[in-house]
């Protein structure tokens, strides 16, 4: 397990594990995390520009791993007529595992800096987020460098 993919079950377990509805919002809630994380000297993802705004498909593959793993479980939802979502929840195994990352952790503001973005970001629209990810001064850098 690399350390980045050790931040996504942290985001995972954060927040006394509640679920995360949806791979966007995972993604954008890592990508500001990783922002401030960063600040801290902290090796984090690379994002490039998206669809939905900055993204990368190294968490994609870290997911996929834990799924496999049994460390984060994936259920589909039906959220409106025709429309599924992915809910992201972290197993029994996997917050065993968050809690040894933890406990290996040599600054605890990174912790901190991911529950932070769990609870601030976790229960708000997901538009809004989408909005508070593209108003970011990172992202319009991230943009300019892509287009």
């Amino acid at each position: 397990m690399s350390d980045k993919s050790s931040l996504l079950l942290l985001m995972l377990s954060a927040g006394d594990g509640k679920p995360i509805a949806g791979k966007t919002r995972l993604i954008k809630m890592m990508y500001l995390a990783g922002l401030q994380l960063r600040k801290l000297g902290v090796e984090f993802y690379d994002f490039y520009i998206h669809h939905y705004g900055p993204f990368t498909s190294d968490i994609e593959k870290d997911l996929n791993s834990f799924i496999k793993d049994n460390y984060i479980r994936r259920e589909t939802k039906e959220y409106g007529p025709g429309l599924l979502t992915n809910i992201y929840a972290i197993t029994p195994e996997g917050q065993t595992k968050a809690k040894s990352v933890i406990a290996q952790l040599e600054d605890h503001r990174i912790k901190n800096i991911i529950d932070n973005v769990k609870i601030q970001y976790n229960d708000i629209p997901l538009s809004m987020l989408i909005m508070e990810v593209h108003k970011h001064p990172e992202t319009q850098k991230l943009k300019a460098l892509t287009f």
